[in-house]
């Protein structure tokens, strides 16, 4: 499996590379500090292809989930999860919305964050715990 993980943050990105390894020891995780670098890494991607992007919405001029559309619309059959800093909320929804397989929170524990890639990577999509009623999301009810 070749991971791509977007994050501008060395201690984010070394953190999930860890996390990745865990998850599949064979991994290739790839990792670019900039959309426009993750997005030439896609471009040229085509003979060793991406399996999954990990972007950190945190990232310094992502403009939370813009970064997150673009890749979508650009790369739609490369599953992406997101993660972030910040507690559950519209960025869920959004994230949700526009194809995103798992929101994983960078406050969560190891295991946690272990369990949520699997899934991920299998093809399910992964959300953590969050009050739907304040989301204004039925859909999550």
């Amino acid at each position: 499996m070749r991971v791509l993980v977007i994050s501008d943050q060395p201690l984010t990105v070394f953190a999930l590379r860890g996390v990745l390894l865990q998850c599949d020891p064979d991994a290739t995780v790839d990792d670019a500090a900039y959309l426009a670098e993750a997005m030439e890494l896609l471009t040229l991607s085509h003979r060793d292809p991406i399996d999954l992007i990990l972007l950190d919405l945190d990232t310094h001029g992502m403009r939370r989930i813009h970064g997150a559309t673009l890749l979508r619309q650009m790369w739609p059959d490369i599953p992406l999860a997101v993660i972030s800093a910040t507690e559950p909320d519209l960025d869920v929804v959004h994230a949700i919305d526009i194809g995103a397989m798992g929101y994983l929170l960078k406050t969560a524990d190891t295991d946690t964050l272990v369990n949520a890639l699997r899934h991920v990577m299998t093809g399910g999509i992964y959300l953590p715990e969050m009050d739907t009623l304040r989301l204004g999301w039925s859909a999550l009810e």
